[in-house]
């Protein structure tokens, strides 16, 4: 049980470096903070189905296989947009489940790791995740000892890199 709460907790960490990163410190440069990324302004928070189409059509003007993109979403933007639909008119929703999450055919993978009212559409052939050596976990007993807590470090040294930074398109209000 601990060591497999231990590796969501790695692997959350990680995924939140590769999204959200600042790039300083010891935190990677994450898709929102690319700088040659590619962007897309919504009208309101909750973006429509036709504004989500343009940014496939930005990728594929930056010859992008659009057929490769997925889209990320925060939880609660996911949720506006389960309730959203494609057309005034009724019918089906912006976010539809079929054989797991799609917005207009496309895949949708869902993070708390996306800024809330922020939606990615990156074709993730170009990014990797690069690993420097096993991981590392340290049980120290002694430093909580007195509390009776027992501390455990993992160390991870990780990098993440976007090969072709306008392989990544940032939609937000």
């Amino acid at each position: 049980v601990v060591l497999s709460e231990v590796g969501r907790a790695v692997a959350a960490l990680i995924e939140k470096g590769c999204i959200a990163g600042s790039g300083t410190g010891s935190e990677p440069l994450g898709l929102l903070n690319l700088p040659a990324k590619l962007s897309q302004s919504f009208a309101a928070a909750t973006p429509t189905n036709a504004e989500l189409a343009l940014m496939l059509e930005k990728l594929g003007d930056a010859d992008v296989d659009v057929n490769k993109v997925v889209y990320l979403l925060h939880p609660s933007t996911a949720a506006d947009l389960m309730q959203s639909l494609v057309s005034t008119n009724g019918g089906e929703t912006v976010l539809t489940y079929n054989n797991g999450y799609r917005i207009n055919g496309r895949p949708v993978f869902i993070s708390t790791a996306v800024i809330e009212d922020k939606v990615i559409a990156v074709d993730p052939s170009f990014s990797r995740i690069v690993y420097f050596g096993a991981s590392q976990v340290i049980v120290d007993p002694y430093t909580g000892a007195l509390s009776g807590e027992t501390v455990v470090n993992v160390l991870n040294a990780v990098d993440f890199v976007c090969l072709y930074q306008q392989s990544v398109c940032v939609g937000s209000a």
